[in-house]
């Protein structure tokens, strides 16, 4: 259906990033994610490819990308266990992704006690600062989720939701609105003389 031309293709870079040559040229610049997405589109490849390849290089990128706590991290485990699961489950204990579990709960935990403490609704510099610390805990949640189906369930992750909801990132600093009236107000004042000194002449 696609033509011989991109099978030749697919049977020239299948084998090329699988490589331990492609390793050494990425493995420095390239992000976790990108590794992650690699690993699904060759997902997607592997099976159409004449010759058997897979990632000779996963072992050691997992030891180097190690971070029990972060879910990029086990999103790329799972993408790298789509491909070698055997080999993934000889380097990574998969039972330790509860230690990413329990992260994400402490900080929901921590998102939700600290809304109720600052002044989300009102005050700029609470809101600034509750909204960069905890931006992406709901997107690292749902990661997770999407990730490990089966898993339990981050508790509160309801209640969080509901304070981005109900008390969005405060836009304007109240500074600012004190420059623009005040800018006004002079502005107005200039007008005012200008039109003095024209009426005098």
């Amino acid at each position: 259906m696609y033509g011989k031309i991109f099978w030749m293709i697919l049977d020239s870079v299948v084998p090329f990033v699988c490589s331990k040559q492609f390793w050494q040229k990425n493995s420095d610049v390239a992000s976790i994610l990108n590794w992650k997405r690699l690993f699904e589109t060759l997902r997607a490849m592997l099976p159409f490819a004449f010759h058997a390849a897979t990632p000779v290089y996963v072992p050691e990128l997992l030891r180097r990308r190690k971070d029990d706590t972060s879910v990029d991290y086990w999103g790329l485990v799972a993408a790298a266990h789509e491909i070698v699961p055997t080999v993934v489950e000889q380097c990574v204990d998969l039972r330790e992704r509860e230690k990413c579990r329990l992260h994400l709960t402490e900080l929901v935990d921590h998102a939700v006690s600290e809304s109720e403490d600052l002044d989300l609704e009102g005050d700029y510099n609470d809101s600034q600062q509750w909204h960069d610390e905890y931006q992406t805990v709901l997107d690292d949640c749902e990661d997770y989720a999407t990730l490990f189906p089966d898993d339990e369930g981050i508790p509160r992750i309801n209640e969080l939701s509901q304070v981005f909801d109900d008390y969005p990132r405060l836009e304007d600093h109240p500074d600012d609105d004190h420059d623009i009236s005040s800018m006004r107000s002079y502005s107005s004042s200039s007008d005012g003389d200008i039109l003095q000194m024209f009426s005098d002449l």
